[in-house]
């Protein structure tokens, strides 16, 4: 009867090995799988255009027209 205890345990701590390699292999493939397939996509946006013309209208706003007379000419 002894010898059934000590086959159970060691079976046991044998699965109990197995089960946390094979989590710690399973973590580690859907970690790099999950990498590979996240490809991003990069938009650039040139924002010069938008600035010129917030920097157009500010002006109008801010200075009279003779300082805006005088900052077209220049």
């Amino acid at each position: 009867m002894e010898f059934l205890y000590e086959y159970g345990l060691f079976l046991a701590k044998a699965v109990t090995i197995v089960v946390a390699i094979l989590a710690v292999v399973i973590v580690v493939l859907a970690s790099t799988i999950k990498h590979k397939t996240d490809k991003g996509e990069l938009k650039l946006t040139n924002l010069s255009d938008n600035l010129k013309s917030l920097k157009h209208e500010l002006k109008e706003e801010l200075l009279s027209k003779r300082h805006l007379k005088l900052t077209r000419s220049s």
